[in-house]
């Protein structure tokens, strides 16, 4: 939804050298995006924001800002508990669309200490569906590792081979590659050596990918996908496995961060949490907060929608009805 820069700390005016960038807020029912209209703002990621900025205060005031941007963001701020969704604060629109527990896995330490955090039970299952994986691919599991440029447009390749067979690309149309600034940008990160890309293949076909950016010593847990027509065998679970193995055995990394957003098996895999909020502070204006108001609207009646849906078990209904359709 966002994209996102990291800014050096400079000066006073740090609004100077905090160049805006295009920013989509997705109007979405479900995962069907209805309307993405795309602004300008300063995004930061949290170690990249000014020192005085916190959820009171993005760091920058409204009127040293750009007259270009329709404000700021900060990415996954590490917040005390839950904060109001929109706030009126001096000259900005504090608006918090997401609030969550941010997932990670500390990679310091042996795989083998990793694994004790699991149940004897969610231990022998996953060791399991590793070997079942193993005899159905012949005897072996087969993955690699890319990060050089010429093995990431590879690997842009091999994911989205991937990609098209899920149905998040052929329903939804969400992409892989969403647009050729984005393949520009994988390959630059891998020239600055800042993304590494996984496989896992069957009979030299790719049926599994897991995208991670790199920054400061962590992972971050980018894209992921698999060939739902192996989902019985687990191939998501069985890449993640053997990535997690090496990256312990490596020690080169602090951490896999699995990101924006909740999800059971990210507390399943995870070794420690934050809570955390992505804040968007908007000029105050009437035009921002009529969008604000109805993006607000949108995702709590999608939200409502959703917790419905769960309730009456329809959402993992509609989920397998829609990969058995495809």
């Amino acid at each position: 939804m966002v994209t996102r820069s990291v800014v050096a700390r400079s000066g006073p005016d740090l609004s100077e050298t905090m160049a805006p960038r295009p920013v989509k807020l997705r109007f979405k029912l479900g995962d069907i995006t209805v309307l993405q209209p795309t602004f300008a703002f300063i995004c930061l990621e949290t170690d990249a924001a000014p020192p005085q900025a916190s959820v009171e205060n993005p760091g920058i005031s409204a009127e040293t800002a750009p007259s270009s941007v329709d404000g700021v963001m900060l990415s996954s701020l590490p917040t005390e508990g839950h904060l109001p969704r929109l706030t009126l604060l001096s000259g900005w629109i504090r608006y918090i669309p997401e609030q969550y527990d941010r997932y990670r896995v500390n990679l310091q330490g042996s795989f083998e200490e990793y694994l004790k955090k699991f149940s004897s039970k969610s231990r022998s299952t996953l060791k399991r569906k590793v070997r079942n994986f193993a005899r159905f691919s012949g005897g072996q599991v087969t993955w690699r590792e890319f990060a050089t440029v010429s093995e990431m447009q590879t690997f842009i390749g091999l994911a989205s081979a991937v990609s098209k067979k899920t149905y998040q690309e052929s329903l939804l149309r969400i992409p892989f590659v969403t647009n050729e600034q984005f393949r520009r940008d994988v390959l630059q990160m891998a020239e600055d050596d800042k993304v590494r890309g996984f496989a896992l293949f069957h009979r030299d076909e790719p049926i599994a990918f897991l995208y991670c950016p790199l920054t400061q010593g962590i992972l971050l847990y980018g894209r992921v996908g698999y060939d739902p027509d192996l989902a019985q065998w687990s191939p998501g679970t069985v890449l993640l496995y053997c990535v997690l193995e090496k990256l312990f055995k490596e020690g080169r990394y602090r951490a896999f961060d699995f990101g924006i957003g909740e999800g059971e098996h990210k507390a399943f895999w995870a070794t420690d949490k934050s809570h955390c909020a992505t804040i968007y502070f908007w000029r105050r204006t009437l035009r921002n907060l009529i969008i604000v108001l109805l993006h607000a609207g949108m995702d709590s009646l999608s939200r409502c929608c959703g917790r419905l849906m769960g309730l009456l078990r329809l959402k993992v209904l509609l989920k397998k009805l829609l990969r058995r359709w495809h």
